[in-house]
């Protein structure tokens, strides 16, 4: 995982912001599949996702399990 999955799960909508701002892969997969925005759902981050899609993340990217990230809310 990378630092801006870290952060999406943990719900740190600053230090996403900051990434963000300094070219993380928005869209970066995980081992599982799972983007950044996968776990922002999951773990019920709306203000992360609000900033994920601003940002204009890719929507409808299907993790190992073939879940897209509305799936995981």
């Amino acid at each position: 995982r990378t630092p801006l999955h870290e952060a999406a799960i943990e719900g740190y909508h600053d230090i996403v912001g900051f990434l963000l701002a300094y070219k993380a892969d928005i869209n970066a997969q995980d081992k599982y599949g799972n983007t950044p925005l996968h776990y922002a759902a999951f773990y019920g981050h709306s203000d992360v996702v609000k900033l994920l899609l601003q940002h204009k993340c890719t929507l409808n990217i299907k993790n190992n399990e073939g879940k897209e990230p509305y799936e995981m809310a």
